[in-house]
């Protein structure tokens, strides 16, 4: 008898759903490995291993950390004494790494995503007339879809959708290529200059070496374009 499972293995089962195994293997008539599995109701069942499925905590392709060091999966799962799986790190190495050393790192947002603290304005909206042409900072964001419910509070627990909303910048603050420059703050370009970022008559612009910018100085645009792109110091 070939043991597929170990106790504590979180698996799915074809009948009772997710669960764990907590004892087994054991046979059956026809010399089947069974064990004995709890569902997530807290029930117990006896179930085949045939009819289970360990619980894959990875997929290749994601993007993993461990110790302090961020991975790739390349391949797996495979199961020994403990759930592995083969990573590549950022100079093409593979190697393993136990599953329960890895944490999923969490994708960035996509420029154009709303995001919890952002400022909108609301342009439409059903039942929320009286709320049409206001600012808003939003406190919750849809989890499952970037372009789904975005919710802000106010003593009315107002839900709001991406399409009925625009975004608007805070004071200090101004987005170009779905990156946020702090107006306060000081840059260095890819030369290693400083510059500073402030807004002309509404526009974006960009001086170096510690000068206000002018009405006649880059763009910022252009000066990203140019020179960019710009950390902040």
């Amino acid at each position: 008898m070939t043991q597929t499972f170990k106790v504590g293995d979180k698996v799915v089962n074809d009948v009772f759903g997710p669960g764990e195994i907590v004892y087994g293997p054991f046979n059956e008539a026809g010399g089947r490995a069974t064990y004995f599995f709890k569902g997530e109701d807290g029930l117990h069942h006896t179930v085949s291993e045939g009819y289970c499925k360990l619980v894959q905590k990875f997929k290749i392709g994601d993007k993993v950390k461990s110790y302090g060091e961020e991975y790739t999966i390349h391949a797996g799962p495979f199961h020994g004494h403990s759930e592995w799986y083969a990573v590549e790190d950022e100079s093409g190495r593979v190697f393993q790494e136990n599953a329960d050393a890895m944490t999923a790192v969490e994708p960035e947002p996509e420029a154009g995503f709303f995001k919890v603290g952002d400022k909108v304005k609301i342009l439409s909206g059903r039942g929320i007339d009286s709320y049409i042409g206001s600012t808003v900072t939003l406190t919750e964001v849809g989890a499952t879809n970037p372009y789904g419910p975005y919710g802000f509070r106010s003593r009315f627990g107002l839900n709001i959708y991406a399409e009925e909303v625009e975004r608007v910048e805070d004071e200090n603050t101004v987005t170009h290529d779905g990156v946020v420059y702090d107006l306060t703050a000081r840059y260095r370009d890819e030369d290693g200059d400083d510059l500073r970022i402030q807004l002309v008559n509404g526009t974006p612009k960009v001086a170096w070496f510690g000068a206000l910018p002018l009405s006649s100085d880059c763009t910022l645009k252009d000066a990203v374009d140019a020179y960019g792109p710009f950390t902040r110091i």
